[in-house]
């Protein structure tokens, strides 16, 4: 297996970086992966990973439900329930956003197709990015959307999105540079881009710690924070226009979370509610301290 060795932070390019903690996949494998902190910007980020040829395998697993799809288990289940009420608010505060109703939407990662087909359904034009085949596959069979795999986006001519989305996904990616020069090119100069992403300087994160399921070794890379993040795009001609939490993502995150520490259902279920309603009152306080961040990019000038 082909493993990545990072010796300088992705972000400033110091290479005063250093170890900070084991996590493990609790997911699929079970195996220790090592994060590394930078100790002249702060930017945390998993070290030693798994390749973009070698990470497929861990995906590998039913209960990965953004490419399965499954509805097995309560948390999936409750999964599929708030999906419906965050798609709607997704798409709204894209329209609200961007000031438009309709145009051409590019969904980088896309899944199952949840949101594109939210928004083709509002007259919006849109294309997807999948990398993972079982998704993809599911995408276009359930809902006939255009979603093609990850090398097909050299394919787009520049200037062809007004709205580029990445839900969950940047964290995910090997190459932050590469993508965020892409992102650039195929917004028009009045589009903007919508990137969700953990924040692992949140309450819930602090609390879990190495348990926090927002870390999601070694399929997460990169673990942002509202200052790191802005780092990131400054150097690509970005401003972020606006941003918020996803007040609910702490309540699914800490389930998550309290499954990893393998409690009994009922107490996983009452401690998951309590961390979550403690994280999202100190987001409601600090927007910033949100279990997931959205932010909103518009191209400088």
């Amino acid at each position: 297996m082909s493993i990545i060795t990072i010796k300088k932070c992705p972000l400033c390019g110091s290479i005063r970086v250093k170890h900070e903690f084991f996590c493990k996949d609790y997911l699929v494998s079970g195996e220790r992966f090592e994060t590394y902190i930078c100790k002249q910007c702060g930017f945390l980020f998993t070290n030693k990973f798994p390749s973009n040829h070698s990470i497929g395998k861990y995906y590998d697993n039913p209960q990965y439900i953004s490419h399965s799809d499954t509805k097995k288990g309560f948390i999936n289940k409750l999964y599929h329930f708030v999906r419906k009420y965050m798609v709607k608010n997704k798409l709204k505060l894209v329209c609200k956003q961007s000031k438009k109703r309709t145009g051409k939407i590019l969904d980088i990662g896309c899944g199952t197709g949840y949101f594109l087909n939210a928004a083709r359904r509002k007259g919006w034009e849109t294309f997807g990015i999948q990398k993972n085949e079982r998704a993809n596959k599911m995408a276009v069979e359930y809902f006939k959307l255009f979603v093609k795999q990850e090398s097909h986006i050299y394919k787009f001519r520049k200037s062809s999105f007004d709205i580029i989305t990445l839900w969950h996904v940047l964290e995910r990616i090997e190459d932050l540079d590469e993508i965020m020069e892409k992102i650039y090119d195929l917004l028009l100069p009045d589009g903007i881009a919508v990137i969700a992403l953990p924040n692992c300087n949140s309450y819930d994160a602090k609390h879990y710690r190495t348990y926090w399921a927002g870390y999601d070794i070694p399929r997460h890379l990169w673990h942002f924070t509202p200052e790191t993040i802005e780092l990131l795009i400054k150097k690509f001609n970005f401003n972020i226009a606006y941003k918020k939490p996803m007040l609910l993502d702490a309540f699914y995150v800490s389930l998550l979370s309290e499954r990893y520490k393998k409690v009994n259902i009922f107490s996983a279920f009452v401690k998951a509610m309590f961390i979550g309603a403690v994280s999202t009152v100190k987001a409601l306080h600090n927007k910033d301290k949100g279990s997931s961040m959205i932010y909103v990019l518009r191209k400088n000038g």
